[in-house]
């Protein structure tokens, strides 16, 4: 039977708040709305399973607090949860000569001194405001670690104004659930705890101690957006042996500091899209939360492979054919031989997941090359290294390989890498990599230096050619894999060392072990080759479905992996 669909949808990003900021707001479309502190505050209210995701998850929201000073000179917080001003540059606001002038991370976020007037005076709508001049923090400890007890947090008016028009019925609510939990506690357990509200983080944009002035700036105010932490209560280890009372509190309260959230070091956070204006009662998991399952579940998840085409090309870059502007690339470190051929991305990094196998490689040349590099890149090789050692490949060559730079990645410098150049000859079609999805087998995406384990085109047919059990791999092999970091030469060995009739192999179990005789680590595969024949469907990569919000949510609701009503 197919689920409703939510209207509420959990967004996480590989690349950052600011990403899920984007596709959370892509999902909400015009009428919608990236869900804020009070929006999740509705989600956990009619949510009475304390294990439900909207409990668990932890999210930052579309809420903001605005820390400044009035133009009499009062320091503010100001929390606003609806309609709020446009967003300016700190650097920009302050003169500030700085190469990242926008608003393209959450630690660059402002407002003008005019701006924040106008916020006070209600402009923008309600907003809830906290004189710092008159506050005291009244919890014990430090930033890290205050807490707050129920009758403290029901007066405090951070934490009201964190929480929003339904404060109150909030804090009651999380209570009642703290004082169940409790309860089934041993009676032990349930004398020597006190119930407590969480802490407050990052409200003053620097850590505080008890009884702290906080700081507020003067001319313009900075700008956080709200992080609601998840609720799963527990009771901290007592790690120093001293008789003391132990606590049980709830989610934190805080801000997103940075574009890669500095307070959420141990928790991954979500971004939730909202369609409509109504107010919500669930929230549905992120795609990240069930992708096991749709692996299990695939045939709700895949589509027909585009006509004309019978192998879906699962790397990134644009495949090499051997020509001058196209040639091959061939991963290779000191100590280690080149023996397959990968390819350059778009953007000019290695991708090194080997792609087809060397039936002949030939060393034509080695050659130090130099090259100026004409921006800073963070990539490997750097663009302009590449293009000078294009130009310098002699003429007999066909692919390139590199064994490092000295200078590389200076802005206007003169750089130079050691080149070798080769002349190879590849198979006509790509060795594949394989995994499973449920009991069948399908070719993998890779993605960079590794194997990302998303599924792609679906084997229709297969023979196994042969199996190997418990294959240790040669300590030349392994010890260029920097301890398991990086696992392309590993996957270069598998394919070099392929039966010819093979075109894939699946990876059935790896380990890592230390063998005191040998007194090192050993790495140790089981794995088979087989000759597959493919599919006519396949998976879009993750990051597509995740982007196509619409079409996963039907599909998830065709295969019963919805939870919100």
């Amino acid at each position: 039977m197919t689920q409703s669909i939510p209207r509420a949808l959990a967004f996480h990003h590989q690349g950052g708040v600011m990403e899920q900021f984007r596709v959370a707001k892509k999902f909400g479309g015009p009428n919608g709305r990236v869900a804020t502190v009070e929006d999740i505050v509705d989600a956990r209210i009619a949510t009475k399973d304390r294990w439900g995701f909207p409990w668990t998850g932890t999210f930052v929201t579309g809420s903001r607090v605005y820390s400044g000073t009035s133009k009499a000179g009062v320091p503010l917080l100001v929390f606003a949860h609806k309609k709020q001003p446009e967003l300016d540059s700190y650097h920009e606001l302050n003169r500030l000569d700085w190469e990242n002038d926008d608003v393209g991370t959450i630690k660059d976020w402002a407002i003008s001194q005019d701006k924040f007037e106008d916020l006070i005076n209600g402009v923008y709508g309600d907003v809830h405001i906290v004189d710092l001049s008159t506050y005291k923090n009244n919890s014990v400890g430090n930033s890290a670690s205050n807490r707050y007890k129920f009758a403290e947090a029901m007066e405090n008016p951070i934490i009201l104004g964190f929480l929003g028009s339904k404060a109150k019925e909030f804090l009651m609510t999380l209570h009642q659930m703290q004082q169940s939990w409790l309860s089934r506690q041993k009676q032990e357990v349930r004398d020597s705890t006190v119930i407590m509200c969480s802490r407050l983080y990052d409200f003053y944009m620097r850590h505080t101690n008890a009884g702290e002035k906080y700081f507020a700036s003067s001319g313009y105010a900075k700008v956080r957006p709200l992080t609601f932490e998840d609720a799963v209560f527990y009771i901290p280890d007592n790690r120093h042996g001293e008789r003391i009372n132990r606590t049980t509190y709830g989610p934190d309260f805080g801000c997103a500091t940075s574009s890669g959230i500095d307070d959420l070091i141990f928790s991954p956070y979500y971004v939730v899209g909202v369609k409509g204006s109504d107010p919500i009662t669930s929230i549905e998991r992120p795609f990240i939360q069930v992708v096991g399952n749709v692996k299990e579940q695939w045939e709700h998840f895949v589509e027909p492979v585009p006509e004309g085409i019978d192998i879906i090309d699962t790397y990134t870059g644009v495949q090499p054919d051997g020509s001058r502007d196209r040639p091959y690339y061939l991963p290779f470190r000191w100590g280690g031989g080149a023996l397959a051929s990968s390819r350059i991305t778009e953007n000019g990094a290695a991708s090194n997941i080997p792609e087809f196998r060397l039936l002949k490689k030939e060393r034509v040349k080695s050659k130090e090359v130099e090259y100026s590099c004409s921006s800073r890149e963070y990539q490997y090789p750097y663009v302009d290294m590449w293009d000078a050692c294009v130009k310098a490949m002699p003429e007999e060559a066909n692919a390139m390989s590199f064994g490092g730079s000295r200078g590389g990645g200076s802005t206007h410098g003169v750089n130079a890498t050691s080149t070798i150049f080769w002349n190879v000859e590849v198979e006509e079609n790509p060795f594949k990599f394989l995994m499973k999805c449920g009991d069948r087998l399908f070719t993998q995406y890779s993605d960079e230096d590794k194997l990302t384990s998303q599924p792609c085109q679906l084997v229709e047919k297969s023979r196994v050619i042969k199996r190997r059990k418990r294959w240790e791999i040669p300590e030349e092999i392994y010890r260029l894999t920097d301890g398991c970091r990086d696992m392309w030469p590993v996957y270069a060995y598998l394919m070099d060392q392929s039966p010819k009739e093979a075109n894939s192999v699946y990876i059935e179990d790896k380990s890592v072990g230390w063998v005191e005789k040998k007194s090192r680590n050993v790495m140790k595969v089981t794995v088979a080759y087989y000759y597959s024949i493919y599919g006519d469907v396949y998976f879009r990569p993750f990051s597509v479905i995740r982007e196509d919000a619409d079409w996963q949510l039907e599909r998830r609701a065709q295969a019963g992996l919805l939870e919100a009503a």
